[in-house]
C-alpha cells in the first residue's frame, strides 16, 4: 500500500503487467475443460456397422480402433473381395459417429453459454461399389471379340 505525502493510506497503484499478472488467466478454465474433453473421449465408444449388418467395428471418441467383429456369414458366405469393403464402410460408419460426438463436445467446451446444435443432415458416405466380374461374351465364336474381317 502506497502512503500518501499527507500521511494517509493512498490507492495502490500497479504497472500493466503487475496487473496482467495479478488477473486469473482465462485460459485455464479452457485448459481444464479441453483436459477433461479428452479423457471424456478416450472412454466413450460409437459403434458403426456395415450396410449388409456383416461387420461391427467400435473406435473412441477420438477415433481410435477399439474392436471389429466379422460375423461367420460373412466369412462363410461372401467372396473374399466384398468382406474388406465390408469392413472399411463399419469403420467409416463409426468414425463418423465419432466425429460429430467430438464436435458437438468441443464446441461445449469452448463455448458453454451457446444453445446445442442440430447435428448436420448429412449420412456417412456411401461404401464403394463392390466390383463383380463380368462373363466373357463371345459373339459368333469369334475369339477375337470386336474385331471383324472384311467379310
Amino acid at each position: 500500500m502506497n502512503v500518501l505525502p499527507t500521511g494517509k493510506p493512498g490507492k495502490v497503484f500497479m504497472s500493466a503487467y503487475e496487473e496482467l499478472m495479478a488477473a486469473p488467466d482465462p485460459r485455464a478454465d479452457i485448459r481444464e475443460s479441453l483436459r477433461a474433453l479428452g479423457e471424456n473421449l478416450a472412454e466413450w465408444r460409437a459403434v458403426g456397422e456395415s450396410p449388409d449388418g456383416t461387420v461391427t467395428v467400435t473406435v473412441t471418441g477420438n477415433g481410435a480402433l477399439v474392436d471389429i467383429t466379422i460375423t461367420d456369414r460373412a466369412l462363410r458366405g461372401s467372396h473374399p473381395e466384398e468382406v474388406g469393403p465390408a469392413i472399411v464402410a463399419a469403420v467409416r460408419a463409426a468414425r463418423h459417429a465419432s466425429t460429430r460426438y467430438a464436435r458437438e463436445q468441443q464446441r461445449r467446451a469452448l463455448h458453454p453459454d451457446t444453445p446445442p446444435q442440430a447435428p448436420p443432415a448429412v449420412a456417412p458416405p456411401a461404401p464403394p461399389p463392390v466390383l463383380r466380374r463380368r462373363p466373357a461374351v463371345d459373339e459368333e465364336g469369334d475369339l477375337f471379340q470386336g474385331f471383324r474381317s472384311g467379310r
